[in-house]
């Protein structure tokens, strides 16, 4: 049996309950993850500091957490260099080029994919 690699997650969400739904529909679509779940900047700042992360979710809407504070805090970490999704909706211009500078992907919260190259 061929044994699948285990994706390690990290979940950057206001809502501990929409994490856990993305969560579940990466892994019912055959994903293995380890992931972990945080919905502040200090749990976001904490958990890059101790693991690296194959891919890093961030879910708009936490307070005092915004791109620009998400891609400060990953690239002070040398360790990490995680394939950075985000998740969201209403992007102005300004956070359109941060998108551009450090995320891979963007996913507009009706489900229509941006890549941002």
């Amino acid at each position: 049996m061929e044994k699948k690699n285990t994706i390690q997650l990290l979940l950057v969400s206001p809502s501990e309950n929409d994490a856990v739904e993305i969560t579940n529909s990466l892994r019912n679509s055959g994903l293995a993850l380890r992931q972990k779940i945080v919905t502040d900047l200090t749990s976001y700042a904490d958990a890059i500091d101790k693991k690296v992360y194959d891919i890093i979710l961030f879910k708009q809407g936490i307070a005092h957490l915004d791109i620009a504070t998400l891609l400060k805090v990953l690239k002070s970490n040398n360790k990490n260099d995680a394939l950075v999704i985000f998740i969201g909706n209403n992007i102005n211009k300004e956070e359109q080029l941060l998108l551009k500078q450090g995320f891979h992907t963007t996913v507009v919260d009706d489900n229509e994919l941006i890549v941002a190259a």
